[in-house]
């Protein structure tokens, strides 16, 4: 049996929750809209684009709406959308899973503010060079997979490269900071790279890197990638040694 104080307690706790949702203040409220070709909700993750309706294929993402900051892009807000060039919110903090997936971006120039670019957000496109800023902390499984990338230069405080993310590129070497922690299957598999510089100790799966099981059988590295330079006389290879 529930008391009559008790009921009283859950009727005041009911009328406060009705409250926080009919405030302004609640991040939670689904505040939606469209400002331009572009639409927005206001949501847990703050200002979020969540869509686009133009026609143009080079375009700004606006950087506030309704004077919030624009902060999130969201899950597949500009997959296929034939973009050839994209600006970005100059505050954006996270970047959804397949947000820009199959368009023809060539270039991409990310704020310093982020911190996590989701699974397969740039999947499918021409981009040639990448440079991932220091706050970012973790890249998504397929996130740049199918582009045509030469050359990448990962952040100083990377933690985790996910499942494929850098996979069938054109990449010939890459340097990995001493802040990653984690890279995981076939993340630069399908490229060409003869050149690994490991700044840090890190754990990776031996099919992160093509024909890299090789080297930790001989090696009984067990799945730590040692502090080093790792190189190969070329991308058909299975010969990798650590050379210092």
């Amino acid at each position: 049996m529930v008391s009559v104080m008790g009921k009283l307690k859950l009727y005041i706790y009911f009328l406060f929750f009705l409250l926080v949702l009919s405030s302004p203040y609640n991040t939670f409220s689904q505040d939606k809209g469209k400002q331009g070709d572009f639409e927005w909700e206001y949501n847990i993750y703050g200002m979020s684009i969540t869509g686009y309706t133009g026609k143009k294929t080079d375009i700004t993402i606006p950087s506030t709406i309704n004077g919030k900051t624009v902060t999130y892009i969201s899950d597949s807000a500009f997959k296929g959308k034939q973009l050839t060039k994209v600006i970005l919110p100059n505050k954006l903090l996270r970047i959804g899973s397949k947000a820009f997936e199959n368009n023809k971006l060539t270039n991409i120039i990310f704020p310093d503010t982020l911190i996590d670019i989701g699974g397969q957000s740039f999947l499918s496109n021409q981009l040639t060079t990448l440079v991932i800023p220091d706050n970012v902390e973790d890249i998504g499984i397929r996130a740049f997979v199918s582009n045509k990338l030469k050359k990448v230069v990962l952040g100083a405080n990377l933690r985790t490269i996910d499942t494929g993310a850098f996979g069938f590129n054109q990449l010939t070497s890459i340097t990995i900071p001493g802040n990653v922690l984690f890279i995981r299957e076939l993340a630069f598999a399908g490229n060409n790279i003869t050149s690994i510089v490991n700044i840090g100790n890190t754990w990776i799966r031996g099919n992160t890197f093509d024909y890299f099981e090789e080297i930790f059988n001989r090696n009984s590295m067990g799945n730590a990638l040692l502090e080093g330079t790792y190189t190969r006389p070329n991308a058909q290879s299975k010969n990798w040694v650590k050379v210092k």
